[in-house]
């Protein structure tokens, strides 16, 4: 018999794993950030990813609190103060989502389930890595935010993704953002697009507006992309379809190939967890604007 947790997500890849396994109905509660799939807005909320709410997390009494290393220590402790169970994923990156899956699913006890998916997961994205390493560098800006201005750093995880998407890595000086950016005349601007912020909005406007910026290469020939910065920064059951819109935006001329490894994961997923977890996973995902 299946245990009937009261389980806690503090982090949307952690939802999003709990609902492809079609464990959702052992949530309690989600973070306010939990947004996929739409389903999960209606779960009670108790507070952000990082500013939890203690006492909503109380009142709710769940059995387990899943969070991730990405979580503030201290805050856990608070939790486990209460006498609440806490489990930590791992889940700092995107090519930690068959860890990230695995790991969910022996807190949900569905490991048989969760280790299919994991594996899954593993071999779209080792198969899309495999299509990146056959294709030339393209000079890339991504900009994580703009107030403060924000492009991938050398540690950043998304500068390992774009490296693994094909693209060279064009840093900015915020003190002389224009400028520095001019310098290197990218290729291809990326902007992330959130539910929760519109700095995509304010970027866009100033890429057509500034005197210096409206004259870079990517924006004369109309290469700057919105990518779902959501599906780049949540490890988990989405990985392959958010590194395959990067890759699609850096590298088009390898669409056919990301359209064959898509059906080609639809179909394992299918077979091997069911088809409402491929439901679950591809319902709704936003796509490149």
């Amino acid at each position: 018999m299946e245990e009937k947790l009261r389980i806690i997500s503090l982090a949307p890849s952690v939802t999003e794993t709990t609902f492809a396994l079609n464990r959702q109905h052992l949530l309690v509660g989600t973070t306010d950030f939990c947004n996929f799939p739409d389903e999960a807005r209606r779960w009670p909320k108790i507070g952000g990813f990082a500013t939890p709410d203690l006492e909503a997390i109380i009142r709710i009494k769940p059995d387990v609190v899943v969070a991730t290393d990405l979580h503030n220590a201290d805050k856990l402790d608070l939790i486990r103060q209460q006498g609440i169970r806490v489990e930590r994923v791992t889940a700092q990156k995107l090519t930690d989502s068959p860890k990230t899956i695995r790991q969910t699913g022996q807190i949900l006890n569905c490991e048989p389930e969760a280790g299919r998916l994991a594996q899954t997961v593993e071999s779209g994205l080792n198969c899309l890595f495999e299509l990146a390493e056959k294709v030339p560098k393209i000079r890339v800006c991504y900009f994580c935010t703009f107030e403060p201005c924000c492009s991938w750093k050398k540690k950043c995880q998304t500068n390992l993704l774009i490296k693994l998407a094909g693209g060279t890595h064009i840093p900015v000086d915020p003190e002389r953002m224009a400028e520095s950016i001019a310098e290197s005349d990218p290729e291809i601007i990326i902007v992330p697009k959130t539910s929760y912020s519109n700095e995509w909005k304010t970027l866009g406007g100033l890429l057509q507006e500034d005197e210096i910026l409206r004259n870079l290469k990517a924006v004369r020939e109309n290469k700057v992309y919105f990518l779902d910065g959501e599906l780049l920064s949540r490890p988990g059951p989405r990985a392959v379809e958010g590194f395959a819109n990067l890759l699609r935006i850096i590298h088009p001329e390898l669409e056919p190939g990301l359209e064959r490894q898509h059906e080609e994961a639809g179909e394992m997923i299918k077979k091997t967890v069911g088809m409402e977890c491929w439901k679950a996973i591809t319902n709704n995902i936003p796509k490149s604007q």
